[in-house]
């Protein structure tokens, strides 16, 4: 019990703050709603538990320098006028929870320090672009209605009462600029809506739900523009069946083409809009790029597949990796005796697993930009390569001021620290290099990879590593450095780099999807042997 009062008595602030910093960053990234959904789920999950890591770690940066230097918050301008008499009897995390959270709009520095972060890690889940892209193919590429669906609608006339104005000779398949096809592109789409929003097993009911404002708002459109549909194809039916004197036919051409150009405006607005909830409901519910294509496809639209770009590894597999490095690192702990006490060799474990894990990140991340695409016909992306162990470099630097910062109990010592141990992120750096280079081989394609060819990126990965660790190890003896490797570790870093190696590329070729190639004609649609609907529901 006595455990238990003195951990509360220790970490009740910081765990209290932290949770109150990390709710109101998640409000932040979600506001306003509809930032959710209009990118893929894994760009989403990633830029946002980027934005509340990165708004943690701000958190625990303030919390620490409040410590060491009390005087430090009138720097943002925080004083007892602004926060009440009694701020400086707060805690360091719970003051600096207050700054970022109550106090956020008021102080100029943070605030314009977390707008920039909000709109980079945005930038980073590409939002809301992604939603417009996809809405944009829809748009461009009208459907092309499957031969079921057009059974389904032509029998629904006689059934549903919103489509009693109409009869079957009113519904057009062939695309074309006519009020027939307008109306009957938008009927077909609000059925798929439907469809979606009433399936048995509710998966896209759930999603439909999230965005039911919009679902609402397109359902009353789509009931005006039946009536609008209504108007306009007996206006045109009149004037067609009417009207032989010139004077006459004129006028009612005129009326006429005022009537289609209307209804068209009309479509044209609902169907973008559809287009739009419909993206929003695919790339909120399917988790890759084949199934969302796969989707799209299922109801006749022709979407491309983004050039063939990549899905990024899930969360499930960089936690895997991050748990493989750590086993090999606690296995290395027993066999070779790595230094320190168990709780130590326990820490620098997790420290290490963190590490390489973002290093896999950094390393596949940047594929999904242009400038780091690998094709058969251009040269490897070397800056991309480079890129990504930067990153991974600044990271491993990131995450060791964080762990050496609970461990030491300070920042700024964790910072110093960082004077005589910066060669170890060339280990990162090596590694995202490495894996960012492997992907690519045989085109980034998991088809071409021959059966031995991930085992020998393993070996690869693994020499690589272990070359940088006896560069590393020279480097720390010569700053002096205090904490300088045995050659035994070595052995550690080549069964780190080897299981990255033979798992990492492989994963994302595997996910990386190639454009399939479609035929030139289309396959002509089968014969529809349906029967004309009794107009009085018989």
């Amino acid at each position: 019990m006595t455990g238990t009062e003195d951990f509360l008595a220790n970490y009740a602030d910081w765990i209290v703050g932290g949770l109150l910093v990390l709710v109101y960053a998640r409000g932040r990234f979600r506001t306003p709603k509809t930032n959710v959904g209009t990118t893929t789920y894994y760009r989403f999950t990633l830029a946002a538990w980027s934005y509340y890591a990165t708004a943690f770690l701000l958190f625990f940066f303030l919390s620490n320098v409040l410590r060491e230097a009390p005087d430090f918050a009138r720097a943002f301008g925080l004083s007892a006028e602004v926060a009440g008499e009694g701020f400086e009897s707060l805690s360091s995390p719970l003051l600096a929870a207050l700054l970022m959270t109550v106090m956020l709009p008021n102080i100029a520095v943070l605030s314009r320090v977390d707008e920039w972060l909000l709109r980079r890690f945005r930038d980073i889940g590409n939002i809301p672009w992604e939603i417009r892209k996809w809405r944009d193919q829809l748009v461009a590429n009208e459907p092309e209605i499957p031969p079921q669906a057009r059974q389904d609608m032509l029998k629904a006339l006689g059934h549903d009462p919103r489509f009693l104005p109409f009869t079957p000779d009113n519904l057009n398949f062939i695309p074309g600029d006519t009020p027939s096809y307008h109306l009957t592109k938008v009927m077909y789409l609000m059925g798929v809506l439907d469809e979606l929003r009433d399936r048995d097993h509710g998966e896209y009911a759930r999603v439909l739900e999230e965005f039911s404002e919009d679902y609402v708002a397109i359902k009353a459109q789509f009931e005006r523009a039946l009536v609008a549909g209504a108007r306009c194809l007996e206006v045109t039916a009149k004037a067609e069946e009417g009207a032989r004197a010139e004077e006459r036919e004129g006028a009612s051409s005129q009326a006429v083409a005022e009537c289609k150009l209307h209804f068209r405006e009309r479509c044209d607005e609902l169907y973008r809009e559809m287009c739009l909830l419909l993206a929003r409901a695919v790339l909120y519910k399917e988790r890759t790029q084949r199934g969302r294509v796969a989707t799209l496809e299922r109801y006749g639209f022709s979407v491309s597949e983004d050039g063939g770009a990549p899905s990024p590894l899930d969360a499930n597999q960089i936690l895997g990796i991050s748990s493989i490095v750590f086993l090999i690192l606690g296995l290395g702990a027993i066999a070779i005796g790595m230094r320190g006490t168990p709780q130590e060799v326990m820490f620098r474990s997790i420290m290490i697993s963190a590490i390489f894990g973002a290093a896999v990140v950094c390393a596949l991340w940047p594929k999904s930009w242009a400038i780091a695409t690998h094709t058969g016909g251009r040269s490897r992306p070397m800056v991309s390569y480079l890129l990504s162990g930067i990153l991974a470099a600044a990271c491993a630097a990131g995450i060791s001021v964080l762990f050496k910062s609970i461990a030491m109990n300070s920042t700024l010592e964790a910072v110093r620290n960082l004077a005589i141990s910066y060669p170890w992120f060339l280990m990162s750096f090596a590694t995202a290099f490495g894996l960012a280079g492997l992907a690519d081989n045989w085109g980034g394609k998991s088809e071409r990879e021959p059966i031995w060819g991930r085992y020998a990126e393993g070996v690869a990965l693994a020499a690589g590593l272990t070359l940088t660790f006896l560069l590393v190890r020279a480097m720390l003896m010569a700053i002096p450095s205090p904490h300088v490797p045995s050659l035994q570790v070595a052995s550690v870093a080549a069964a780190i780099g080897f299981v990255l190696g033979v798992l990492v590329p492989h994963w994302y070729r595997r996910h990386h999807i190639t454009q399939p190639e479609r035929p030139t004609e289309p396959e002509p649609l089968p014969p529809m042997d349906l029967v004309t609907p009794d107009r009085r529901g018989g």
